[in-house]
Formats: C-alpha cells, sequence, structure tokens
C-alpha cells in the first residue's frame, strides 16, 4: 500500500473534480459486506433506472451506473453501503470521464457519500415505472422484438426465421435509455434478404478457420477426431445474430458438439468483412 497515494490519485482522475447532488432509483439490491476486498482500490457497479438532478428537479429517465469503490483508507466507509432495489436514494456523487474503469461513462457516476436513504419522491418514481413498462418493436415481414435492460446498455430480443430456422436476433438500442433501434433495424433489413448467401459464406470461414495443412478439422470428439470441410460445414448452425448500431454484426455458430459445449463467434464489419473470432463459451 505505500504507493496507495498515486494509485488513488489516478482512480480519481476518471471522474470530474465537482460533486453534484442526485436522487437515484435504484434497480437491484446492492451489498458490499461479503466481499474479500484484495485488490488496492475494488470497484463494485450498482444499477439505477432513473434520477432526479439536484437543486434543479429535473427528472432523467434515463439508466445509469453508480460506482462503489472499496479499499482500507479513503473508500472503507462503502465496506458496509446496502442499498435495496426499487428505493429512491440521496446521494453525493462525481460524474465520470473516461469509460476505461467498467461500462459506458453516459450516466456513471462515483458515490462520495449516501446522504439519504429510502426518499419519497412522487416523480422520479413515475418516471422509474414509465422506463420499466415493456416495448415491443414490430419489425414488417421479419417479427417482434421487445425491448430489454442489461446494465446502461439495451437491446430489442426476438426470434426470426432464419435460413428456415428460428433464430434468435438481438437489436442493440439506439443509445444508453433509449427505446429504439433505428440503425440495428436498417442492418436487419439490408442482411436479411440475403440470409442464405451470407450464411453460406460465414461457414465456409468457419471451416477455412480450423482446416489443418491436409484440409482436415480437428474436433473434440473421440469417436470422430477429424472430419473433412464439407462433413464440418453441414454440422453449422446459427444461434444467434447481435446487430449493432454502428452496422457491425456477431453471429454466434452452433457446432453441434464438436467442441463440448463451445459456439464460435463470426463478425461482420460494417465494411462487409467477415472475421471468425474463434470458439466461445
Amino acid at each position: 500500500m505505500d504507493n496507495y497515494k498515486e494509485i488513488y490519485q489516478s482512480y480519481m482522475s476518471h471522474f470530474f473534480e465537482e460533486c453534484t447532488e442526485l436522487l437515484i432509483y435504484n434497480e437491484n439490491d446492492f451489498n458490499n459486506s461479503f466481499n474479500l476486498y484484495k485488490q488496492t482500490i475494488e470497484q463494485h457497479f450498482n444499477n439505477y433506472i432513473a434520477y432526479k438532478e439536484l437543486p434543479s428537479g429535473e427528472v432523467v429517465a434515463m439508466d445509469g451506473v453508480l460506482v462503489v469503490p472499496i479499499d482500507k483508507k479513503e473508500f472503507k466507509h462503502n465496506k458496509k453501503c446496502k442499498l435495496k432495489k426499487h428505493t429512491i436514494y440521496h446521494v453525493c456523487v462525481r460524474k465520470c470521464i473516461s469509460d476505461e474503469i467498467g461500462f459506458q461513462k453516459e450516466n456513471q457516476y462515483l458515490l462520495v457519500k449516501l446522504l439519504k436513504k429510502k426518499v419519497k419522491d412522487t416523480a422520479l418514481e413515475e418516471a422509474a415505472m414509465k422506463a420499466l413498462l415493456p416495448v415491443i418493436l414490430h419489425v414488417d415481414g421479419i417479427g417482434d422484438f421487445e425491448w430489454k435492460r442489461y446494465r446502461t446498455c439495451s437491446s430489442f430480443d426476438g426470434k426470426i426465421s432464419w435460413c428456415g430456422q428460428m433464430v434468435d436476433v438481438e437489436l442493440e438500442s439506439d443509445g444508453p435509455g433509449t427505446k429504439t433501434a433505428n440503425r440495428a433495424i436498417a442492418v436487419l433489413h439490408r442482411i436479411y434478404p440475403m440470409q442464405h448467401e451470407l450464411t453460406q459464406e460465414v461457414f465456409h470461414k468457419c471451416a477455412e478457420n480450423l482446416a489443418g495443412n491436409d484440409g482436415l478439422i480437428e474436433t473434440w470428439q473421440k469417436e470422430l477426431p477429424y472430419i473433412t470441410k464439407e462433413e464440418f460445414f453441414k454440422k453449422l448452425s446459427v444461434s444467434l445474430i447481435y446487430i449493432f448500431q454502428d452496422g457491425s454484426v456477431d453471429i454466434e455458430i452452433g457446432l453441434d458438439e464438436m467442441f463440448a459445449e463451445h459456439a464460435m463467434n463470426v463478425e461482420i464489419t460494417p465494411e462487409g468483412e467477415i472475421v471468425v473470432n474463434g470458439l466461445i463459451g
């Protein structure tokens, strides 16, 4: 801990010096008291659904992250930090400058001090409840997608018919807290008519990526340790398509247990390049 001061200053450089006060509508139960704290500064993340700026009183129905650092010096008070889900808290915070420390920097704040617990605020509660309402997005000729939240990220999830099979598809939202996916939908409309040609090309790339100099692919199956690219190709399936707002597409390829429970990840860049990223799971 001899260099604690340097580590602390470096850590705090990720946040603005100015402190602000917010009312946050907390999403999940949060309890730090069971952690081991092996790092000099150990940070934890807690999600909120909506917040009210003070003293302006402006209510913002947008997801955010409360960063809760813990150590044995400057942040030792956070060791006992406990927050209950669907509860409003009055907090003193510092806004995040950089996203290097965790998730999106949009609406990400460092907890400086918990000022008041279980605050009553009708406007903030109504905004949070409205934000939690389900949203169904209909894409003509393709299918329906339901809005899902993951920390400060969100997407629209659904199933569509892809090469004769029902496949899970996720469309990244246009931005934090937004309930639209116009950019991802535009990509889906572009690739959907060419699904058969695109899938064939992706499968061929997967086979080429794993094939040895002799053209054979070594599997993890004892009964069939080596197969041809043609045999490998027939065992592949598309299990998940994730479309990002920047135009890129991640495709998860099922491998029919040729590599235990692993799948393969393939990326299609906005420029149309197909990149095989290897086994996942």
